[in-house]
């Protein structure tokens, strides 16, 4: 599993809270988190949860993956993503276990 460095999302979401032109008060307003909070994520003194991550991010338009690369999804996967949304909760790990069954089909024709 990749380790994320907090001074990289950090300045990923400052980049983008000022690509939109949102002052650090408007911003934490919008994302339901405090000023302060906003600015010590930002200049990487402090680490966010993925709660905090997730509000920051759907205040933002952008995903979560992108806070963390600062690079855009593969494309089709938020298509993808959209279209799991549309399944109810229960049924995810039917198709989850659908997704590993064709990989491993794939995997043995190469």
């Amino acid at each position: 599993m990749p380790k994320y460095n907090s001074e990289e999302i950090g300045s990923h979401i400052r980049k983008l809270r000022e690509e939109k032109r949102l002052t650090r008060d408007a911003f934490s307003e919008s994302a339901n988190l405090s000023s302060n909070f906003i600015y010590d994520v930002e200049t990487g003194r402090r680490g966010t949860s993925s709660e905090s991550l997730f509000l920051i991010a759907h205040a933002l338009g952008v995903t979560m993956d992108y806070l963390a690369t600062g690079e855009e999804m593969h494309e089709g996967l938020e298509e993808i993503i959209a279209l799991l949304r549309n399944f109810p909760q229960n049924q995810l790990p039917i198709i989850e276990s659908t997704i590993r069954n064709l990989l491993e089909i794939r995997d043995d024709n190469k």
